[in-house]
Parts: structure tokens; sequence; C-alpha cells
């Protein structure tokens, strides 16, 4: 009967460790998925800074080749 009673103890002490364990887990899990929350922010707003930047950038390219061309048809016509 004592063999029975110490089986059921250290069953109750490894599922009480199994509680806490699982617990941990599960505070790890939500801390993780902050994280990866917080990261998808980040990444969008640096996403949406480098779209921006680039249009930017695209439309300044735009407006040079647009003066290097009006101005090379302009040295062009009065070469001839």
């Amino acid at each position: 009967m004592d063999e029975i009673h110490s089986h059921i103890s250290e069953i109750s002490d490894q599922d009480g460790s199994l509680h806490h364990h699982n617990s941990v887990l599960h505070d790890d899990k939500d801390r993780l998925n902050q994280e990866i929350s917080e990261m998808r922010k980040e990444y969008d707003e640096l996403l949406l800074y480098f779209v921006s930047y680039r249009a930017k950038f695209q439309e300044q390219e735009r407006r040079s080749f647009k003066k290097l061309k009006l101005n090379d048809s302009g040295a062009d016509e009065d070469c001839a």
C-alpha cells in the first residue's frame, strides 16, 4: 500500500512539474509572439520607408534624365 501511495505521490509531483513547465512554455510563447509582432511592425515601417525613398529617388532620376536629354538635344541643335 505504501508503494502505491509513493507512486501516486511521484505521479502527482511529475504532474505539478509538467504544469509548471507548460506555464513557462506558454509564457515563452507569448513573449516570442509579442517579439514577432514588434518585428513585423518594424519591418512594415522599414518597407514603407524604403518604398517611399525609392519612389523619390526614381522621380529624381527621371527628372535628371529629362534635363539631360533636353540639354543634349539643345546642344545638338547649336552644333548644327
